[in-house]
């Protein structure tokens, strides 16, 4: 069964409004209506010691652009004060067969179900949701500023780019603690290896052995490794902290408003 969601009312009653928060305010935006559907989980493969991705087929008519966002509702048993449903950036790009979510593991009683659902097990899904997406435009250049399990909604952006063949600059800064803490190091390699318009750096906060940029992603960091800093449109996506830090340092470089996209991970 499916349904349409017809207005932001519809989907606050439904409990799925996610800290999403462009600089214009708005909460959400929908370039396809979004839509209820049962899907089926297909696999679940660890990414990181860390980090599980998850692999539910596709429904038909499930169209979204890289970036957006789905609300996942699963058999929660002695729910907690947030019960069986959870936001989640699609990490997959919309050329792939499957819809691919990926989750820090954790203790919570949603993610230990969701870590426990056997492969064949159908859920529910809304979306697509959120404004969080490419621009497109290859005149614009784009900084990706992100960290951890905040690669997801990138991850997708950068896939479609690259299958696309955009000639859009894009540069990636990807923080975390060591070379084997990095999710989709692999994938990322490769699209960087296929895509002349793709830059990516990884900066490491405690990795010793590690020869390549050290350090949380700062203003002198930003200024560093993005050639085009001053022009480009910036995506940062991340725990709520790191964005909050990450937009002051924006502020600081005196970038406008209007060059700088972000979506606040909360914990689920």
């Amino acid at each position: 069964m499916t349904f349409r969601i017809k207005n932001v009312t519809d989907v606050t009653r439904m409990g799925l409004l996610r800290p999403y928060s462009p600089r214009n305010d708005e909460v959400l935006c929908y370039t396809h209506p979004a839509m209820a559907f049962t899907v089926t989980l297909v696999k679940k493969t660890p990414v990181t010691s860390s980090v599980t991705a998850f692999y539910f087929a596709k429904p038909q008519g499930f169209i979204f652009q890289p970036g957006q966002f789905i609300n996942l509702e699963i058999p929660v048993t002695d729910c907690d004060n947030r019960c069986n449903k959870r936001n989640f950036s699609v990490a997959a790009a919309p050329f792939e067969r499957y819809l691919m979510i990926a989750i820090r593991n954790g203790t919570s009683r949603f993610k230990q179900t969701l870590q426990d659902l056997p492969v064949g097990t159908e859920v529910k899904l809304v979306g697509p949701m959120g404004r969080f997406v490419l621009n497109e435009e290859v005149t614009q250049p784009a900084a990706m500023l992100t960290g951890g399990i905040g690669i997801t909604p990138l991850f997708s952006m950068l896939k479609h780019a690259t299958h696309e063949h955009l000639k859009k600059p894009l540069t990636l800064i990807f923080s975390n603690k060591s070379q084997s803490d990095i999710p989709f190091k692999t994938e990322l390699d490769e699209l960087d290896r296929k895509n002349d318009f793709l830059t990516i750096h990884h900066t490491l906060t405690d990795d010793e052995t590690w020869g390549g940029h050290k350090g949380r992603i700062d203003e002198q960091v930003i200024k560093k490794l993005i050639r085009n800093w001053q022009s480009a449109e910036y995506y940062l996506c991340g725990p709520m902290a790191m964005v909050e830090e990450l937009k002051a340092a924006l502020l600081q470089m005196q970038i406008p408003d209007e060059l700088v996209k972000f979506e606040q991970f909360t914990g689920y």
